[in-house]
């Protein structure tokens, strides 16, 4: 229903916050554009979230895992496509990284609704069925994903307003950053990946009150990540003109992605453990303390610091980044915390 009425009044909401994020008239226009394509695809992605939770929720991890990989890579090839205008396809820029981001939303949303449909779990659960809806469950569904809701809100918006920040900074950058943030999605791929894996051994073991095992899968997962996007990482630190060379021939693009890409080399292991972490505490049923620390390093680090450091203090995008980096170093530290400390243990949903 949410999904539906973003979807309805994505051209307007693209009009009215596109104004507010204006840094020029050229990007004041891009930034309604690629806004009013991304909103097209909010009831597809508020899917992709439901079907995501009852397959973790059955212990079918793989599917959601599946849909991931579905996604990320559908969004790494319509971007190279579209953005840059490869094999025929026109070259949309911006617009084209919209279209892409909201297509592999689609196509995760097809993939879960074939599975749902076709794998013989429709007469086992009946999910389709108006008869089979309690509302007292469909209650404490909203009061649990109230915080998660809220947490992808401020995500996106933090998302947002970090491109208005680069756009303060060139044009030249915004390139850079459309061509990273691809990149980024591939490591990130490996994170929410364990992160799946976390949720669900954490939610299962804490409803068997098989606390320690709880955090012991928590921790695995943690390390498994750290593997997967420390590799990722390296070739970051090692071979950034190589990758950015992937997506563009522009060579301004490319002198400004390697530093930021080096950079980011080292936060890929500060993104591992935040993002295993913060999906481990989701298990346990501390979405508070997950959104928490979403709006606080949002609001009060990452787009300040972005801010402060490539605009104000001149240090372009390789300071806008940076922010990034601490951007994933906060959560880091702060879901270590809490998950060490075990506090979580308590809580019953």
């Amino acid at each position: 229903v949410l999904g539906g009425i973003f979807t309805f009044l994505s051209p307007c909401l693209a009009r009215f916050l596109s104004p507010a994020l204006e840094s020029g008239p050229e990007m004041g226009k891009l930034l309604g554009i690629y806004m009013e394509y991304r909103f097209y695809g909010t009831a597809f992605a508020l899917c992709n979230l439901a079907f995501a939770g009852f397959f973790n929720g059955i212990g079918q991890t793989k599917v959601r895992m599946n849909a991931a990989i579905i996604l990320t890579v559908a969004n790494i090839l319509l971007d190279y496509l579209l953005i840059f205008g490869k094999f025929g396809f026109p070259k949309l820029g911006v617009e084209g990284a919209a279209i892409a981001s909201t297509l592999a939303t689609i196509l995760a949303s097809l993939f879960y609704l074939g599975v749902s449909l076709w794998k013989g779990y429709r007469p086992i659960y009946r999910y389709f069925r108006p008869a089979n809806i309690d509302f007292t469950w469909v209650g404490r569904i909203v009061r649990l994903s109230l915080p998660l809701m809220l947490r992808s809100l401020v995500g996106m918006g933090g998302y947002l307003a970090f491109f208005w920040i680069v756009g303060r900074i060139g044009t030249v950058e915004v390139a850079a950053s459309n061509v990273i943030r691809s990149l980024l999605s591939i490591s990130w791929m490996f994170g929410m990946s364990m992160g799946v894996a976390a949720t669900t051994l954490v939610g299962q073991n804490m409803g068997a009150e098989e606390y320690e095992e709880a955090e012991s899968s928590g921790w695995e997962a943690v390390k498994l990540s750290i593997i997967f996007m420390g590799i990722i990482g390296a070739l970051f630190l090692f071979f950034p003109s190589l990758l950015m060379r992937i997506y563009t021939d522009d060579l301004a693009v490319i002198s400004a992605g390697i530093p930021v890409l080096r950079l980011l080399s080292i936060a890929q292991i500060f993104a591992a453990i935040g993002l295993v972490l913060s999906s481990a505490i989701i298990g346990a049923g501390d979405m508070r303390f997950v959104l928490g620390v979403e709006v606080g390093n949002t609001c009060l680090a990452y787009l300040p610091l972005a801010w402060l450091l490539g605009v104000h203090l001149g240090l372009g995008l390789l300071g806008a980044w940076s922010a990034e980096a601490i951007y994933n170093l906060i959560p880091a530290l702060l879901m270590a915390l809490r998950f060490k400390g075990g506090s979580w243990k308590g809580i019953r949903i």
